[in-house]
C-alpha cells in the first residue's frame, strides 16, 4: 500500500511492465491514457486498449526494458 500510494502521489501516468510487456502495476494516472482496470494485471501491454496516437510504443517499450533508460515522448490522442 505505501508503494501504491507513493507513485499514485506523483501524478505520472506510470505502467510498470515484466520482461515479456505483461503490466506488473499502474499508476491511476495511467488509466487516463490507457484503458486499464485492475484485472489486466498479468495481461500483455498489446491487449491494453488505448487512445494514444502512438505507433512505436511497442518498439519504445522494448527499448526501455532492454536499456532500462526511461523515455519520454510527446504523443497525440
Amino acid at each position: 500500500n505505501d508503494m501504491a500510494n507513493l507513485l499514485n502521489s506523483t501524478e505520472i501516468a506510470t505502467v510498470f511492465l515484466d520482461n515479456a510487456m505483461n503490466l506488473r502495476r499502474f499508476t491511476t494516472h495511467a488509466t487516463r491514457l490507457f484503458k486499464l482496470i485492475q484485472s489486466d494485471i498479468g495481461r500483455p501491454l498489446s491487449h491494453v486498449v488505448t487512445d494514444l496516437d502512438y505507433p512505436r510504443l511497442r518498439e519504445d517499450v522494448q527499448e526501455v526494458l532492454r536499456t532500462l533508460v526511461f523515455q519520454e515522448t510527446v504523443v497525440a490522442t
